[in-house]
């Protein structure tokens, strides 16, 4: 017997709880809603209406506090105009002027403005005329800011904030004023904001007190920052006043200053306890505060009707939940129970046994009858599912073979023991050309390329037998015709008795892979600009013939060889056309080279030739020297460019000059360096004196840095004298290297440094020594010039006037007792950067002087637009004075351009009375020489200059 009664209950009672539940908590959650929201419309209500009063009573007091400010400002003026004229007489002086000022002084003194207002007086420069405090009288406060703006406006209103010395913070004032031109006074009246509430009449403000209601017995009223009411709609008498509201009300107010409170009070008629709302704000500029008070229960009257209302949905929620559950019983009870009988019918013609009902209701016997046959169900389903699994995983493993073999970018083959194919797969086609129906049954021969001998198939097949496999690389052909390479892997398939059954075959395109390795192979050993084969081939190259000079005992040569002032023609034509000359170079030199001879380029601008030497004589070798210059009798083309090449090039014959091949290339550059100093079509042969040479400069390259590191180079002095009256006027700081094995002269060790770079911080070191020491012999022995010698490679640094400028500075030598000299050689390098620095150096102070003079192009372009102020005559035309007499003529000229373009002379080298003569009489300023005193060092200097005082 199912137990119907219980089920309906259970769904009674569930739907019944959860129907309720869920209405009650929407139905609060909402009211929640509404209640805060119509609380907060009602308390933004009251702020807006008090804060509407508030306006209006800031409004007022700022017009009323202008108007008296007005007021006081238009009276003084009146009152001046007044004085102004009973002083005003046909005859009237100065005095009657000030004892009219004096009165008006005094009436202004007298002026005072609610609590610390006052007036004072000032002019249209700033001067205070009159002011209460008497120690501002008379001074200049222009300086306030304030100040200035009355200064600009004269008339008017005018903010701003002043700190009093016992102020903590600044404090807002206004101030309007009024310009008495007669007098030039500008009269002001000031006061603090927070004193304008002093001017106003707090009775003005009870009509609007009683004409404003919040709610229905809400009402406003004004008090002070100290709790005393102000203005009140029902109080007028001080009495009324004081007990017009409640004391502890007034006190919080008055505390907080703005805010809203409920406040617990007592009506005063009925003696009732009422919750009162309070909501009170500041009054700007003023010492008020405007208060709105209204009752709660009045003001908050719509909340009560929202109550009783949530009350009412309670009430018939309830009722709904009772009648929604009761309908949603019978609804759900009724068919199960039918289901509930037809599962019993049915179970009979099942082997299941009937369950018992006893203490279960509806859905609970469902449950069991559904377990008993689920039970059943899984256990005749178990077997078929140990079936469906096999042949699953039998189809998965098909399926991921089959995908494989078709998808992998592999091509594949498979053939029978006979070595027919079977099967190809896509890759396979796409690979060879040839579609599957056209392979099936055939040998796999049919791609034979024929590049391969047939012992190289016999060792494949012999490998496969073996080994089971093989894997190599292979050249093949496609269907139409195409040989290429393949790495290939062809694997023996075996039975479970050992016996082959089939071969697998597997292999992938590598055209590209061996393309690859040809041109990474081409990019390692060949020049990719020229095409010419690079160093690295020439050396491998090299290798080859020293073995078959060996073999034969012949010689060959290798030489060496670059274009002449390649790097001036490269950055005068741009990078772009000096690569395009470099191809047009090795395309004019190509037909010149037999067969067997070896061309490469080794370097930037460095080619190499290596020529076997039929005989091995220097004759020989010449031939083919000028077999080379003569192809560049011509000029080349570059663009629309016309270029003349010389070349430099340097020798070293196999096996006189060296045994291997990096050392023939290193002793022919040797060679090519030797001959590059000549230039124009020369050649030198490889000499150890060469390399000698080369060593040695590397041995001083090592010294000259060792000998920086422990400052070893020194500033030597040579004098300079004024040939017309005999007294020092100067001299030179020359470089001298003073070693642990002496004193080394500069002709050894300046073309090094130079070459090396060495010659920049050397130049630093000898500045910083020579300008110290040359400060000290200013200081002694009075103004005298020293002069030092700039490098090529100095103008050419970003920051070489920074560093000479930290040096002169730290020094402490005055840059105008600093002379500069230019040798003649740097301007045509670079003429525009040269010029600019010139011109820098000239306005900051520095003395310049053109050096060597008349050794180089000698251009008078130099001497018209660089700033030179000294010419120096070098010293190989000096020496030819009273010997040779075009010596004679040049320092003549040179000397008369001197004199044309302004600037003064000094010649070096003066070593007699003669040349002394010479020089005086052609009217040249300084001379220079042993003849006055040899370069010194600094102490020998010292003496020099005390003897020769």
């Amino acid at each position: 017997m199912i137990n119907k009664a219980r089920f309906s209950y259970k769904i009674i009672l569930t739907v019944l709880s959860g129907f309720f539940i869920l209405f009650f908590f929407s139905s609060f959650i909402t009211y929640i809603i509404f209640h805060n929201v119509i609380s907060a419309r009602l308390d933004n209500d009251l702020i807006k209406t008090v804060r509407g009063i508030k306006t209006l009573v800031e409004t007022s007091v700022n017009l009323s506090s202008r108007s008296y400010l007005r007021s006081l400002a238009e009276q003084t003026v009146l009152y001046i105009n007044h004085v102004n004229q009973d002083h005003a007489t046909p005859d009237k002086d100065s005095s009657q002027a000030e004892s009219a000022k004096k009165l008006v002084a005094g009436y202004v003194e007298k002026i005072k403005i609610a609590e610390s207002g006052y007036a004072y007086i000032i002019n249209s420069k700033g001067i205070v005329e009159k002011h209460p405090y008497p120690e501002v009288i008379g001074s200049d406060i222009s300086g306030q800011e304030f100040v200035r703006k009355q200064i600009a406006l004269k008339a008017g209103f005018l903010h701003y904030s002043w700190k009093n010395s016992d102020d903590k913070a600044p404090r807002k004032k206004v101030l309007y004023m009024e310009y008495y031109k007669p007098w030039d006074w500008i009269l002001t009246f000031t006061a603090y904001e927070s004193e304008l509430d002093q001017l106003i009449q707090p009775n003005d403000f009870e009509d609007l007190m009683k004409s404003s209601h919040l709610g229905v017995s809400g009402y406003p009223f004004i008090i002070n920052t100290s709790g005393k009411i102000v203005v009140h709609p029902f109080a007028h008498s001080p009495a009324e006043l004081e007990m017009a509201e409640s004391s502890d009300l007034l006190a919080i107010v008055a505390k907080e200053i703005n805010g809203r409170v409920e406040f617990n009070d007592t009506d005063p008629e009925t003696g009732v306890k009422r919750d009162r709302l309070i909501v009170f704000e500041k009054i700007e500029n003023t010492n008020w505060i405007i208060v709105g008070t209204a009752l709660v229960d009045e003001y908050h009257q719509p909340l009560q009707m929202l109550n009783r209302l949530f009350i009412t949905l309670i009430c018939v929620g309830f009722i709904l939940a009772v009648l929604i559950s009761l309908y949603l019983s019978r609804s759900v009870s009724l068919p199960i129970y039918k289901l509930l009988e037809h599962i019993k019918e049915e179970s009979k013609k099942f082997d299941m046994e009937i369950v018992p009902s006893a203490g279960k209701n509806e859905i609970e016997e469902l449950s069991d009858y559904f377990k008993e046959y689920v039970t059943q169900i899984n256990d005749k389903n178990r077997h078929l599912q140990v079936l469906l699994e096999e042949q699953t995983a039998t189809v998965n493993a098909l399926n991921i073979y089959k995908e494989v073999f078709d998808n992998i970018g592999e091509g594949i083959a498979i053939t029978d023991a006979a070595s027919d194919i079977v099967a190809v797969n896509p890759s396979f086609e796409r690979i060879t050309g040839y579609a599957e129906e056209e392979v099936l049954r055939k040998n796999p021969r049919i791609l034979k390329s024929g590049r391969h001998p047939a012992e190289f198939y016999e060792e494949m097949w012999r490998a496969i037998k073996t080994d089971g496999y093989w894997s190599g690389e292979i050249w093949n052909k496609r269907k139409n015709g195409e040989d290429f390479p393949e790495w290939l892997t062809i694997s023996a398939v075996r039975n479970s008795e050992g016996q082959i059954e089939n071969y697998a075959s597997s292999f992938s395109d590598i055209t590209e892979v061996v393309k690859q390795k040809e041109h990474i192979s081409y990019l390692a050993y060949y020049d990719a600009l020229t095409g010419l084969p690079n160093r690295l081939m020439l050396l491998e190259r090299m290798k080859q013939l020293i073995s078959e000079c060996t073999r034969k005992s012949i010689k060959f040569a290798c030489i060496s060889f670059d274009p002449d002032n390649f790097k001036t023609i490269n950055d005068s034509l741009g990078q772009r056309r000096g690569d395009q000359l470099l191809k047009l170079i090795a395309e004019r030199i190509g037909p010149v080279v037999r067969v067997e001879d070896i061309f490469a380029r080794i370097g930037g601008d460095e080619f190499a030739l290596l020529i076997k030497l039929e005989v091995g004589t220097v004759d020989e070798i010449n031939v083919i020297a000028k077999r080379i210059f003569n192809c560049f009798a011509e000029p080349f083309h570059v663009e629309e460019h016309i270029v003349y090449i010389t070349l430099s090039l340097g020798i070293a014959v196999y096996p006189d000059d060296g045994q291997l091949g990096e050392e023939l290339i290193n002793r022919s550059m040797m060679a090519l360096n030797d001959s590059a100093d000549r230039k124009g079509n020369s050649f030198s042969f490889y000499s150890p004196e060469i390399e000698e040479e080369v060593n040695r400069k590397i041995v001083y390259l090592a010294k000259i840095r060792e000998g920086l590191q422990k400052s070893e180079f020194e500033p030597f002095f040579q004098p300079k004298i004024d040939i017309t009256t005999g007294k020092f006027t100067g001299a030179e700081a020359l470089a001298r290297w003073v070693s642990e094995d002496g004193i080394i002269s500069p002709a050894y060790f300046i073309p090094v440094a130079e070459e090396s770079g060495l010659i920049v911080e050397m130049s630093w070191q000898l500045y910083r020594k020579a300008f110290s020491k040359f400060a000290d012999v200013v200081k002694r022995f009075g103004g005298a010039r020293l002069s030092v010698n700039l490098s090529p490679l100095q103008l050419q640094l970003d920051g070489f006037l920074d560093t000479l400028l930290q040096i002169q500075q730290e020094s402490g030598l005055g840059i105008e007792y600093i002379d500069l000299e230019i040798t003649e050689s740097i301007l045509v390098h670079d003429f525009t950067h040269v010029k600019k620095l010139c011109d820098e150096l000239a306005q900051m102070g520095f003395t310049l002087s053109i050096d060597d003079f008349g050794t180089g192009y000698s251009s008078l372009k130099y001497l018209k637009e660089l700033p030179f102020s000294i010419l120096k005559i070098d010293q190989s035309f000096v020496a030819g004075i009273g010997q040779d007499e075009n010596d004679e003529r040049i320092v003549t000229i040179i000397t008369l351009l001197a004199n044309q373009f302004g600037m003064k002379m000094i010649a070096e080298g003066v070593e007699s009375k003669e040349q002394e003569a010479f020089l005086k009489q052609l009217g040249c300023n300084f001379g220079q020489g042993y003849f006055y005193g040899r370069p010194m060092d600094y102490n020998s200097f010292l003496s020099w200059l005390e003897s020769n005082r």
